[in-house]
């Protein structure tokens, strides 16, 4: 019918809908709201389509939903509540799609946790190479599980032993390696042959693709000292990007470099690969639906925006039995699209290797929102200086007064920071306060700095007259100082010297603009 997206206008009032199959069509989205008026459903069909994106909102909220089949799709990815709101679910179809790192990743999260009354499991063709201990855990109805189509080559000790009820196992692998990890598979596929509830194990496909004197033997005829603990043919990485904040409209280049045997390589030397994963993604699939044109070094150019480049070299290393592989993710002209995790992903035949997942984040360089003004002030008076910026994340403001370490007002506790008001505040200012002020804004997004000068005089001392005065014995005399200049003065003090010794006769005050001699 060639749909290529789900809505709730197209099942409107099918409320006693049981099954549906929308299977072989272009579907690509589904809104959130798509099943509001089919909650009857008991089985659904969404294979054969273009699902890249399955989201716990996709199944919002069919609790009586018994089969869904997902298979031959493009997921990538489901995350661990995706199954939240179809607990129900007895047969899940996800063959044929690109789930290979939430089973093989031992930082993924398990994504079936929740499906303890699932009976039927269907991972065909998913690209496994290996399966963890807990990434298929919470499936303890589990009766059928089928990992055909994967060439498997390591199944981690106690990956199904949370299935007590399991009767069927399909697989098929000539890559298995046939090491010392690979003994409790054996042990595993003895028992289940020798068990007597049925239980049917393909035991002839489990054969061995290394080490070399064990090619093409069977896993089960091997004993158990055959399976010695050999150097691991799967690639090993020996560095990973580590997370960064960089701004919007930078480059920045990742780099993930990784050995891997020789043997593995010359085994399979087309397998030998890295990959880039942004947010639980291929980037390469992302590019597609992005400004994204580049993939090889230098071979594109971009329909403006940000776009990537990737870059693989390989080369044997001279002297040693290994192979080196470096891997380089080129992000150009970044935008906020460009924020998220990232993991590199390091494969050849007979295993995946997964980096730590990193962070990249996009910040917004500072810049100033207030910048503080030159300033003259006379000694004793309130300098204020205002500064404040803004950019992501948000930075952080300092003062400092040019020349290094003196800063007069801070070691004299004379300076105030109000953040409220984004002001630094020079109390009782002083001639040694005047010099060059830098207001500083630094995060790690970058850093910006700006000057203001502030100048800080001296109070004037006032000019005192030299006056002579000749007085008659016997007869009285007025001494006056500073009454015109005092005027102009605020809080004005003096004091009388005779000799150069206070003097202080007489009833006045010694602060008394006058004095009085008379003949006594």
């Amino acid at each position: 019918n060639g749909i290529t997206s789900l809505s709730r206008q197209g099942l409107y009032n099918l409320t006693k809908l049981h099954h549906l199959s929308l299977s072989n069509n272009s579907i690509s989205r589904i809104e959130s709201d798509t099943w509001e008026f089919t909650q009857s459903l008991i089985s659904l069909d969404l294979s054969h389509n273009n699902i890249s994106e399955f989201k716990p909102q996709h199944l919002d909220c069919l609790k009586r939903l018994r089969h869904l089949n997902l298979g031959h799709n493009k997921i990538q990815y489901l995350a661990d509540n995706t199954f939240d709101c179809v607990k129900n679910l007895e047969d899940l179809n996800l063959r044929r799609n690109k789930l290979a790192w939430i089973i093989e990743d031992p930082g993924a999260t398990p994504p079936f946790k929740v499906l303890r009354k699932l009976k039927k499991l269907d991972l065909y063709g998913n690209n496994l190479k290996q399966v963890m201990s807990k990434s298929l855990s919470g499936l303890s109805s589990l009766e059928s599980l089928n990992l055909g189509g994967n060439a498997l080559a390591t199944v981690q000790a106690g990956a199904f032993d949370h299935m007590p009820h399991l009767q069927k196992l399909s697989f098929k692998s000539l890559n298995f390696i046939c090491d010392c990890e690979l003994t409790w598979f054996q042990r595993w596929l003895r028992r289940y042959k020798q068990s007597s509830n049925g239980a049917q194990v393909q035991l002839e496909n489990a054969v061995c693709g290394y080490p070399e004197e064990l090619f093409d033997h069977q896993l089960l005829a091997l004993s158990s000292n055959d399976l010695t603990c050999v150097n691991s043919p799967k690639p090993t990485i020996i560095q990973e990007p580590a997370s960064q904040l960089t701004v919007r409209g930078a480059n920045i280049t990742m780099e993930c470099i990784a050995i891997s045997p020789t043997a593995a390589s010359l085994a399979a030397a087309d397998e030998l690969k890295i990959k880039w994963r942004h947010d639980n993604q291929n980037i390469r699939e992302r590019e597609r639906g992005h400004a994204f044109a580049m993939h090889h070094s230098g071979a594109g150019v971009a329909n403006g925006g940000s776009y990537s480049t990737t870059e693989t070299r390989i080369r044997q290393e001279e002297g040693t039995n290994e192979t080196t592989i470096s891997g380089y993710l080129r992000l150009y002209n970044v935008s906020y699209a460009n924020a998220g995790r990232y993991q590199c992903v390091v494969s050849n035949a007979f295993g995946t290797t997964y980096s730590q997942r990193f962070k990249v984040s996009i910040g917004i360089h500072p810049t100033f929102l207030q910048v503080p003004s030159n300033l003259t002030i006379d000694s004793g008076e309130t300098a204020r200086l205002v500064c404040s910026a803004a950019g992501d994340p948000t930075p952080e403001i300092a003062l400092q007064k040019f020349g290094g370490s003196d800063f007069p007002a801070a070691t004299e506790r004379r300076l105030q920071v109000i953040r409220e008001e984004n002001a630094f505040v020079i109390t009782n200012a002083k001639p040694i306060d005047t010099g060059i002020y830098t207001c500083t804004a630094e995060s790690a997004a970058g850093e910006i700095k700006v000057n203001a000068t502030l100048i800080v005089n001296d109070k004037p001392q006032p000019n005192i007259p030299i006056v002579r005065k000749e007085t008659v014995v016997g007869e009285s005399s007025v001494l006056q100082c500073l009454s015109e200049l005092a005027a102009d003065l605020s809080q004005p003090h003096r004091e009388w010297f005779k000799d150069n010794k206070p003097f202080h006769l007489g009833t006045l005050s010694a602060d008394s603009d006058r004095y009085f001699f008379t003949s006594e």
